[in-house]
């Protein structure tokens, strides 16, 4: 099954896009939207890889040090200080053959920064995820996500010809 990609999408958030050629419906690809959003944030996050498949760059020993005083874990990077990147990376828009996944810009908050060190005002998680997706590419499908996604995208199809949601 053809899936392509698109880097940074219309919508100005750092994103990618999904497409099925020969996909059925905006609903359709919002449920795959919707089970592809918890794979990815998993891989970056709790296992620690990239799109490629391999882990994250190690942090650097001074960012490592920082983290370790604040009892965060450092090893392998799990990209996470406040939590607002991650809780903004979503489904972003459908159509009847593509879902955009990515962090919705102006989504964040403002939680304290990293060393006990507090921010004086929020940071746009968009703006955040670009200078954490520049270091270490966590924003997209990795061979793992893509053969997930295949699998949910067939489940979701199987249903649907069923007559089931």
């Amino acid at each position: 099954m053809p899936i392509e990609y698109k880097g940074k999408d219309r919508l100005g958030a750092l994103s990618r896009a999904v497409r099925f050629t020969g996909a059925s419906g905006a609903g359709s690809m919002r449920t795959l939207g919707s089970q592809v959003v918890p794979v990815v944030i998993s891989r970056a996050q709790m296992r620690g890889q990239g799109t490629d498949g391999k882990p994250h760059a190690a942090y650097s020993p001074a960012y490592k040090k920082a983290r370790q005083a604040d009892k965060r874990r450092t090893s392998p990077p799990d990209l996470t200080v406040t939590g607002d990147m991650f809780r903004a990376f979503q489904v972003l828009s459908v159509s009847a053959d593509e879902v955009v996944i990515g962090i919705r810009a102006g989504a964040g908050g403002g939680g304290p920064g990293v060393g006990g060190r507090s921010r004086k005002k929020p940071v746009d998680p968009a703006v955040y995820g670009a200078f954490v997706n520049k270091l270490r590419p966590w924003i997209g499908l990795s061979p793992s996500d893509r053969r997930a996604m295949v699998l949910a995208f067939r489940a979701i199809m199987r249903r649907r010809l069923q007559g089931r949601r």
